[in-house]
This record gives C-alpha cells, sequence and structure tokens, in this order.
C-alpha cells in the first residue's frame, strides 16, 4: 500500500474543496453573467425584429398615403368632365414621385388580374395573391417578394372618376428601409436572396447588398462555412474574425417559394472583452481566495495535523514496547482547551500504559508457562519434556567421557486405590510429599521427574558401576516403603521399578530407554510388585503379551464377551440351597471360554476393573432375582471383590441402587475380601466395611487360612463369614494337621457368631466331615460345578426339590 501523509492529504483534500467550492461559485457568476448577456443580446435581437417590421410598415403607409392623395384626385369632378383617363394622370404621378419615393415599378390590374398599365418596366407581375386579397378586403395590403431582387410591394384598390374597381400596386427599393434600420441600431446589414445556381460560400445565395462590403463580406464567407441560413434565421451566433467579435442574424424576407434574408450583423467585441476581462477577473479573484484559504487553512490545522503525525508516530513504538518514547511524544504539546486530539492522545498513554502492564504479564505467564512446559505444577518436579532433554543431553555426554547411565521407571503400586478410596486430593499431597523424599535420596547431578500420574523416573548419569546403581535403587525401595504422615493418617505405599542401563558400549536413545525401563517396571509388578526389575531382552516378550491381553480386554468389554457363572452353596446340615458364588468367565472368540485365571490379574491392573466389577454386581443380582422369582426361594450371592473395586468411593451408592432395582434386599449380597485386601489399608477397608454392614451387606473373608491371618482383624472388623480356603478342605479327613485346622476355624467362627463355608469340596468324606464337624455350609464340584447363566433356570428345574438340592448322582 503507497503511503501519504495526512498533512498532504488533508492539503489535497482541502484544495479540492476549495476548488470546487470556488469552481461552483465562478460557474455560477459566469452562467449568470452569460445568461444576463445571452437576454440582453436576445432583447436586441427582437428589438430588431419589431423595428423591421414596423419600418415596412411605415414604409408602406407612406406609399399608401402618397397614392391615397393621388386618388382623392380622381374623385374631383373637373376630371371627371374632362375624361383624364387614371393611366394618364398616374403617369405624371410617378414622374413626380418615383425618384423621390423609391418607386421601383407600378402596375394598374383590373380586377380580374390583367395587367391594364405598368410604369418603370417592370418584369412580369405574379403577385396574384396579393391582388386578391385587396379585392377581398377593399383595404391596402403590403408585401415583400424577391426574386432578381428584393422589392416591397404595396396594392391598394383604386377608384377613379366613377369608373370599374382598379387594383393599383406599387414595388419600392428596400434601401431606405435598410438604411433606417441601420441607423437605429447601428449595425451592419446585408440582403440575400436564396438562389441555388449561385453560391456564396457555404450558402446557396446571392447578395444583392452589403452596406459595408469590405467587412461584410469575408464575416458572411466565414458565417456560411460553419452555420446554414436556416441556423442564423433561428438564433443569433457569434462569430470570432480578426480578433473582432460579431454577432450575426438573419430575418427571412419574401414569399412564394423565393426567399430573401436581411442579415444583421452587430460588431460584439466590446462586450466580449468585457467578459474576458470579467473571466480573468473572476479567475484571479479565486485565485487568491484559494491561496488566502489556503494560507488560513495551513493555520488552523497546521498544529492539529502535527499531532496526528505525532499519534502516528507514536502507535507504531507500542509494537516495539517503547513505552516511555510513546508516552513523551503524546505529552508533548498539549492545548489549553481539551479536544478531540486530547481524547486520542489520553487513549494513546491509556493504551501505553496497558500494554506495559500486559507485557509484564505476558513475561510473567510466559515464564509460568515455561515452567508448566519443563516441570510438572503439582510436585514442582521436572516433567517429561525436560526429563527427555535431560536425557538426551546425558546420553551425548556420556558419548565422550565413556560413562555408565542409569533411568529407573518408578510406578506406585495400586495408587488408584487410594484415589478412589481417599479422594484425589489425599492421593496429590502423598505423590507431593514422596516426591520430596526421592528428589531428597538423590544426587545433585540425578534428576527424578514425574512422567504422569503416579509414574516417577530417575535418571543417574555419571554413575560409577552397576553396583553403586543398584544400592541407590534399593534407598530409593526403603525410602518409598516408610511410612507417610497426612492429615493425622499413617500412609504405607509400595512401588514397582524398572532399570535399565546405557554405556558407550552398549549406547541408546532417550525413548528406547524409558521404554526399557517401563517394560521391567512391569515385570517387577507381574513379579509381586513392591520389586524392582533390571531390563534385559526377554522381558518383551512378556510385555508384548501383556499389551496383547490389554487389546483383547478391551474389545471384551466393548462387544460384552464376559459372562457369570453362578456355584451354588447349601447347607451341609439339611441340604438347602442357599445362594450362588458369582463367578466371571471370557467367552473369547478364538479361545473359547476362558476362566478367571486366564485373564483376572490383567484385568485388575488395567483400566476396566471398576466397570468390570460394577458389571458382575449389576448383572449378578440381575441373575439372583431371576431365580429367586422363578424358585420362590430367599437365596444370597457372593461376589469376590479386589481391592481397587472395594475401595471404590461409589460402590456403596451403585450397590444400594441395583438393590433397589432388583427389589432385593442388601442381606442376599455378600462381598468376598482376601486376607491380602485388609492388610493394604486398613483404616479405608474399615470405613468401606462399615458403610456396607449398616445398609446389610454381608462381609466374607475368602481363602481364610491363606493370607496374613491376625485375630485382630476379625475382632476389629464386621466379618460375617469365614470362607475355609479349599487347601485345607482337599485332605480331610485323612490329613489330621489339616482336620485339626478345620477344626479349630470352625470352633473360633461358632464363638465369633460367624457363618463359615468350606470351599472345594469334592468329595463325600469330605462333605460328612465337614457335615460332622458343624460346618454350616458347603461348595464345590461335589456339590456342583459353576453353572453357566443361560442353563440356570433349567439347571435349577432338574437339581431342585423344594429347596432341597439334589445330589448329581
Amino acid at each position: 500500500m503507497r503511503f501519504m501523509s495526512l498533512r498532504w492529504k488533508s492539503l489535497v483534500l482541502y484544495t479540492l474543496l476549495l476548488l470546487a467550492l470556488l469552481g461552483s461559485l465562478t460557474a455560477l457568476t459566469l452562467f449568470w453573467f452569460d445568461s444576463y448577456q445571452r437576454q440582453n443580446q436576445n432583447s436586441r435581437v427582437e428589438e430588431q425584429r419589431s423595428n423591421i417590421e414596423r419600418v415596412f410598415r411605415l414604409n408602406s403607409e407612406n406609399i399608401i398615403r402618397s397614392l391615397e392623395s393621388f386618388l382623392d384626385r380622381g374623385r374631383d369632378p373637373e376630371l371627371q368632365q374632362n375624361s383624364i383617363s387614371m393611366k394618364n394622370a398616374f403617369t405624371a404621378f410617378w414622374e413626380n414621385n418615383a425618384l423621390r419615393n423609391d418607386f421601383e415599378y407600378a402596375w394598374l390590374l383590373d380586377t380580374q388580374g390583367s395587367i391594364l398599365a405598368s410604369w418603370g418596366a417592370p418584369p412580369l407581375f405574379e403577385w396574384s395573391q396579393g391582388v386578391t386579397e385587396v379585392l377581398r378586403t377593399l383595404s391596402p395590403v403590403e408585401g415583400v417578394r424577391c426574386e432578381t431582387r428584393c422589392l416591397h410591394y404595396t396594392a391598394l384598390p383604386a377608384h377613379w372618376a366613377g369608373r370599374d374597381e382598379r387594383v393599383l400596386v406599387i414595388a419600392s427599393s428596400l434601401i431606405q428601409p435598410v438604411i433606417s434600420l441601420r441607423e437605429i441600431h447601428n449595425v451592419d446589414i446585408a440582403l440575400l436572396i436564396e438562389d441555388d445556381l449561385t453560391q456564396f460560400g457555404g450558402w446557396s445565395a446571392r447578395v444583392q447588398s452589403l452596406s459595408n462590403r469590405t467587412q461584410l463580406e469575408p464575416l458572411l464567407y466565414e458565417a456560411s462555412s460553419q452555420f446554414s441560413l436556416k441556423e442564423i434565421s433561428a438564433s443569433s451566433h457569434t462569430i470570432d474574425l480578426n480578433d473582432h467579435y460579431y454577432r450575426i442574424w438573419s430575418q427571412p424576407l419574401g414569399n412564394d417559394g423565393v426567399s430573401g434574408h436581411l442579415l444583421f450583423v452587430d460588431d460584439v467585441s466590446e462586450q466580449e472583452r468585457a467578459l474576458n476581462q470579467y473571466l480573468w477577473q473572476v479567475s484571479v479573484l479565486a485565485l487568491g481566495i484559494l491561496l488566502v484559504g489556503q494560507i488560513i487553512g495551513y493555520l488552523a490545522y497546521s498544529a492539529p495535523i502535527r499531532r496526528l503525525n505525532d499519534l502516528a508516530q507514536a502507535m507504531p513504538m507500542l509494537a516495539y514496547q517503547k513505552f516511555d518514547d510513546t508516552r513523551a511524544l503524546l505529552r508533548k504539546e498539549r492545548g489549553r482547551l481539551g479536544d478531540e486530539l486530547n481524547q486520542l492522545e489520553d487513549a494513546g498513554i491509556e493504551l501505553a500504559d496497558q500494554l506495559e502492564a500486559l507485557t509484564q504479564e505476558v513475561r510473567h505467564r510466559t515464564v509460568q508457562l515455561e515452567n508448566m512446559a519443563l516441570f510438572d505444577p503439582l510436585t514442582g518436579l521436572p516433567n517429561r519434556n525436560l526429563l527427555l532433554q535431560f536425557l538426551n543431553e546425558s546420553l551425548q555426554a556420556q558419548a565422550s567421557d565413556h560413562s555408565l547411565l542409569a533411568v529407573i521407571l518408578l510406578d506406585l503400586d495400586d495408587f488408584k486405590r487410594i484415589n478412589n478410596s481417599l479422594g484425589h486430593e489425599i492421593g496429590d499431597n502423598l505423590l507431593v510429599s514422596l516426591s520430596q523424599r526421592l528428589a531428597n535420596t538423590l544426587r545433585e547431578s540425578d534428576m527424578v521427574g514425574r512422567f504422569g500420574g503416579d509414574v516417577f523416573v530417575v535418571i543417574l548419569p555419571n554413575a560409577e558401576s552397576r553396583e553403586r546403581i543398584l544400592k541407590i535403587v534399593s534407598s530409593l525401595l526403603d525410602e518409598i516403603r516408610q511410612p507417610l504422615q497426612l492429615l493425622d493418617q499413617s500412609f504405607v505405599i509400595a512401588a514397582s521399578l524398572g532399570v535399565t542401563f546405557a554405556s558407550s558400549e552398549q549406547p541408546g536413545n532417550a525413548e528406547e530407554l524409558i521404554k526399557q525401563a517401563d517394560t521391567a517396571m512391569h515385570e517387577a509388578k507381574a513379579r509381586g510388585k513392591n520389586a524392582f526389575c533390571i531390563f534385559d531382552k526377554q522381558m518383551t516378550h512378556s510385555v508384548e503379551n501383556r499389551v496383547a491381553m490389554e487389546r483383547e480386554l478391551r474389545v471384551a468389554v466393548e462387544q460384552q464377551q464376559f459372562c457369570l457363572h453362578l456355584q451354588p452353596q447349601i447347607s451341609l446340615g439339611s441340604g438347602h440351597l442357599t445362594g450362588f458364588e458369582a463367578l466371571i468367565r471370557w467367552q473369547h472368540p478364538q479361545q473359547g471360554l476362558l476362566s478367571p485365571a486366564a485373564f483376572l490379574r490383567d484385568l485388575e491392573n488395567g483400566e476396566h476393573n471398576i466397570a468390570v466389577g460394577f458389571w458382575v454386581i449389576e448383572h449378578g443380582l440381575e441373575l439372583l432375582a431371576r431365580v429367586c422369582r422363578h424358585t420362590r426361594l430367599n437365596l444370597k450371592l457372593a461376589v469376590n471383590m479386589n481391592p481397587e473395586l472395594f475401595l471404590d468411593k461409589r460402590l456403596t451408592a451403585f450397590v444400594e441402587q441395583q438393590l433397589a432395582r432388583q427389589k432385593l434386599s442388601p442381606g442376599q449380597l455378600e462381598f468376598e475380601l482376601t486376607e491380602s485386601l485388609l492388610v493394604k489399608d486398613m483404616s479405608a477397608v474399615a470405613a468401606q466395611m462399615s458403610r456396607l454392614a449398616k445398609m446389610g451387606v454381608t462381609i466374607a473373608i475368602d481363602d481364610f487360612g491363606t493370607g496374613y491371618s491376625s485375630l485382630a482383624y476379625l475382632r476389629q472388623l464386621p466379618v460375617d463369614v469365614l470362607k475355609i480356603d479349599r487347601a485345607f478342605v482337599a485332605n480331610v479327613p485323612h490329613n489330621s494337621k489339616d482336620a485339626l485346622l478345620v477344626c479349630s476355624i470352625l470352633s473360633m467362627a461358632k464363638q465369633l457368631h460367624m457363618e463359615v463355608v468350606a470351599e472345594g469340596i469334592e468329595h463325600g468324606e469330605q462333605a460328612e466331615f465337614l457335615r460332622e464337624q458343624g460346618c454350616p455350609l458347603g461348595q464345590g464340584f461335589k456339590i456342583s460345578r459353576p453353572i453357566d447363566e443361560a442353563r440356570l433356570l433349567g439347571v435349577m428345574d432338574q437339581r431342585l426339590r423344594q429347596g432341597l438340592w439334589l445330589d448329581q448322582e
């Protein structure tokens, strides 16, 4: 875009406005002056036209008076007695008056238009129209006819000595009327007759007379080259010839197809010079007004334009953050009286202040964004970006100093359980405390950062040896296991660590090392958690299997490939059916029906653990309600719980909603917990068990006797049922120790008023022993294998009689 300063734009615009104004005024003035002149000229032409008629009329009246005086003599009695003829009398009259009155010809005609006599050797007379008009009106008639010459004809009725009516016609010259008109109007006059056989300049005409041949002849030649006779007859025209201006117009003369023109030529040079002088004066005046206006405009607008220029210079400075220079320039020139420019300057100063504050804020935010891009906002530790950057730099440095580098990926065990049970705020505080511990454990040259979620990465550059690195790993594990104090509570957490090494002999890139450490960490979790593993290439295969399993589990959830099998529980004393244990199965599209051993661990460690657990509760209660309606029995459903599912904060509300939906009582639902779950987070587990117990849901300890058994748990927690693990039942009654243990559990449960369910009953001897020892409930293959949900009602019809569960034999 081309640039033009406001100063020049204003000057051009102001000049154009002045020019337009002055041009309009000048044009109006000239138009008025020209209209005034044209009006005067038209008035003069009209005056001349009227004078032509008046002069011809006066000429005709003089002739008529003269002829009437002659005709009066014809009434004299003496003439009548002497029988003097009119011809003889008029001959005498003609000789005395023709030259004096410019008579050219005369005719005496009868009523038929025949010539009785003529005077002045005229050409053949053919003005029958005038004669007819005289005889009709018996009054004089006059007119101009142009043939070889233009003459003024006057006809009147003639009575002489009582004879028949006659018509007397006189043709007079136009010289005297033309001279009169020239003297009246002070103009030159030319008399032209249209003639197709004669050419005068551009006109088909011949000249009869010119008042000033020397002047008029070249002028008429010039006029004939510009205008036709018809145009000159219609209106007047101005002709410029030899620095003189002439106004020319014509009055048509004659009739009967032969026309003459009386041309008036008026010298209007003085008027034209006056007009030109007026034009010059008006132009000079307009130029003077323009210059004065320019000076006034400059004086009036120079200061505002200068201030606008300052504004134009100041505004771009803001883009370069020259805020002080901008304010100084805008405050340089301030008038006493405020105006719009002052408002613009104040707005510019305010804008500079705000932009300066905004720039400072942006710089501050930029620093914050840089920190957010490189540091974790929760813990303040380096984030993924800075960790990878540091790792790449350490690998580049390692290539030159041949040192050993280690990458440790640390993932907290079961941390989702803490978030789900205690809330994310507690979880975040635990992460902050743990990050401080980890940072304090390492050297200044090392780096620990949060990689995301509950995953941390430790980078150990310039390590002395593998042994030194493993000592650091052990110290990290010990530090993590130390109890954390938060909100008057003590938390014990654990972590799984994956370790990988890089050296000049075995280099690696940052992404590859992180991936290797992640693989080793998952292997540590697979081996039981709360430990570390060093990466080797064989781990890749097991990780790939786990990744494939996670992918298939995701598809199984999306396509609803899971189903439930229900294993009956009966009263060992009466044989009545009391309920079922819900067991999940996976109907794999390629591998067929899979038991929990094939997928449960991966499912519980994956992202769909909670969703599938809620589905088991919902679908299990739906099946239980269907069986209860079908059998009209009050049966119970036992559901196995893993730590994450049991400690989820939504569990109690979900259970209450599903029980109400299926119209079941809380006592018909039982949650089975393992002893290992109880020791994960004693306070959180106890709180959740209390909420469920208040609802009426029963709690069972599954696989009792195989975990971290403690009688204190049974005393402190609201446990309703103990399930004797199949490992103890399998060898009774032949193994005395197992038999003694089973009897002890039964005796303890009876003293604590707890129900007991014996699992894994596969033989009649086992069932008989348990019945004799007073075990209330039992389940196992001897009683029934788990029943597919699709066959459940059919099996009920086959093996259930009035509440008694029939043996398979």
